[in-house]
């Protein structure tokens, strides 16, 4: 047997503490490697968050610190396009003269011999950059510009926008100068200074466009303003955020569209009929509506003003800034075709009922209305009572419908509605018949008591040409918010108000009033149209004679209506004379370019 060692206690329980240690060791060991895989897997998600989710948002943060921009919109706001998305506003381009405030100060502290600053502060270096600037650039306040300057040194503005629209002289000049600080640059204008559809668009109040005052511009002020440049300039700033010497500034582009307004105007229509009341000096309105879905293609009032002379336009004494095409006139013979409708759908006369026109409808000795024909008509129908708006004749066959029934048809062709949809409410109109035969006499030739704008007159007449359906006048078609989600404008259903039979007896006579009634300088050989002339009464005299109101309204192609449009013409001779020319006018200038 072999001989058993004994080990004493002292080295078992040193093996034993030693096999311990080595445990303990063993399990530090792996919980620290199991805390760095836990932290590097902490750390890979980090990484992975910044990197991948959040990369795209951080680099743009990076940039933006380490980057300057100047804005090259004139007016920080969303563009406004016509129905086919051309532009309304951002139309023309120009040269603006910018000032970097840092930049000036280090380059001016820089090329003078004391380095630190001590005797260049912002005041001396607001007061140089001025002076040059405004040896170079006329029209500008040496004291206002000095002041900009100042506050913007202080204030460690970004850049400051001098002034827009530079002649190429100073442009010249100011390259010569190289003065410290000073940029040149391309600006986009917002508005067309011919301001082609200004009343729609509308104005802001002031150089930053903050909040939009009338038109369009007022109605979505909130999705237009605020909205960031498509285009800016930008260049790289060090650490302290001065612009890296050396650097140019590049053009930079944001495709996102966002904060914008689609209108249901044609640019080119509205071209036309701007360009069409210029040429016949027109002071007045022109609108035209598509039929049957009554959108607004174009709407123009004159005299115009221009979006850059607002302070000239509030001084003026025509009223430039109101907007006619929404202003309440007096119809005059328009209003003709409300009691026509009435008469016929009330079976109240028929087209070849006969009526003997003298000159004049007498109420008693003392009180009569006068035919503008002062000899009469003699003895005429209905129909040629229409064609030639006969007065007379209107008067009888409005006493004979009576006064309840005429309101009726008023409310039923939506006469005294005033919303156009995508713009709200606006002054529209207002129809108060008086008791009385003289009262709706007077109301029956669209005068006393009886207020329509040209823009509801277009809407009855294109009534008329849809066969009596009646659908809200709209003006815009959709906009993006500023969350970039397009929101479209709900449109009212298609409405029969009068009876398709009516309408297509009216459309008949409307035809034979520019066929061979008052209408015929409407009368176009390229186009069939149909139409309506009226001259109203204001009240007003100068020089002893009455100043009157002239209209025409009508549609084209008469066969298959697609426009309507209503011309009124201020202080004109008469609705044949003044406003059916400029109808005409319209019309065939609209066919040079829509044909099909």
């Amino acid at each position: 047997m072999g001989r058993r060692i004994k080990i004493p206690n002292r080295a078992k329980a040193k093996k034993k503490q030693l096999e311990g240690e080595s445990f303990y060791l063993r399990n530090r060991i792996h919980i620290l490697m199991g805390m760095f895989l836990v932290a590097f897997m902490m750390l890979g998600v980090i990484l992975f968050y910044h990197q991948i989710i959040r990369g795209e948002d951080l680099t743009r943060q990076a940039v933006a610190m380490r980057s300057r921009e100047i804005e090259l919109k004139e007016i920080p706001r969303g563009t406004i396009f016509d129905r086919n998305h051309r532009p309304l506003t951002e139309v023309s381009n120009t040269c603006a003269v910018y000032c970097l405030p840092d930049e000036t100060r280090r380059q001016m502290i820089n090329a003078s011999e004391n380095k630190t600053g001590v005797n260049l502060d912002n005041a001396r270096i607001a007061e140089k950059i001025s002076s040059q600037l405004c040896n170079c650039i006329d029209g500008l306040s040496r004291d206002r510009l000095n002041e900009q300057l100042k506050k913007a040194l202080n204030d460690r503005t970004s850049f400051v926008r001098i002034t827009s629209n530079i002649s190429e002289t100073e442009i010249i000049s100011l390259q010569q100068q190289n003065i410290p600080g000073v940029v040149i640059a391309p600006m986009t204008r917002r508005y067309n200074e011919g301001g082609l559809a200004a009343h729609i668009i509308g104005y802001v109040n002031g150089p930053q466009g903050e909040e939009g005052v009338a038109g369009i511009e007022k109605v979505y002020n909130n999705v237009l303003k605020d909205t960031a440049s498509c285009q800016s300039l930008v260049t790289v700033v060090d650490a302290r955020g001065m612009p890296i010497h050396g650097l140019q500034y590049k053009l930079s582009s944001d495709q996102e569209q966002r904060g914008s307004v689609v209108l249901t105007i044609d640019k080119t229509i509205q071209q036309i009929v701007e360009t069409v009341l210029d040429k016949q000096k027109v002071s007045g309105a022109a609108v035209v509506l598509s039929v049957p879905d009554q959108q607004v293609i174009a709407m123009a009032s004159r005299p115009n003003f221009n979006p850059y002379q607002l302070d000239q336009a509030m001084e003026g004494q025509a009223g430039s800034l109101l907007n006619r095409a929404l202003n309440p006139y007096h119809p005059g013979s328009l209003f003709k075709l409300v009691v026509t409708a009435a008469a016929l759908e009330q079976n109240a006369v028929k087209l070849d009922d006969q009526f003997l026109c003298e000159g004049k409808f007498i109420f008693t000795p003392d009180l009569s209305i006068a035919c503008w024909k002062e000899e009469g008509h003699g003895k005429i129908n209905f129909a040629q009572a229409f064609a030639l708006s006969c007065n007379p004749v209107f008067i009888q066959v409005a006493l004979d419908v009576g006064r309840s029934n005429i309101m009726d048809y008023v409310y039923k062709l939506q006469l005294t509605g005033n919303n156009l949809t995508g713009y709200g409410k606006y002054k529209g109109s207002k129809i108060e018949i008086n008791p009385g035969r003289p009262a709706l006499a007077n109301a029956a030739l669209g005068q006393q008591g009886v207020m329509l704008s040209p823009l509801q007159l277009t809407s009855l007449v294109a009534t008329i040409a849809a066969n009596g359906k009646y659908q809200t006048p709209s003006i815009v078609k959709y906009y993006i918010d500023r969350e970039g989600r397009t929101q479209t404008i709900k449109i009212s259903a298609l409405g029969q108000v009068i009876k398709p039979g009516t309408a297509e007896k009216i459309r008949g006579l409307m035809e034979m009033t520019v066929a061979e009634g008052t209408g015929k300088t409407a009368y176009s050989n390229k186009v069939k149209v149909a139409g309506k002339t009226a001259t109203s009464q204001t009240g007003r005299y100068v020089e002893g004679k009455e100043v009157l109101n002239t209209w025409f309204a009508g549609y084209f192609p008469a066969e298959n209506p697609r426009y309507a449009i209503v011309i009124l013409v201020e202080e004109g001779s008469s609705g044949a004379a003044s406003a059916a020319p400029v109808f005409k006018e319209i019309t065939e200038e609209i066919l040079t370019i829509y044909t099909n």
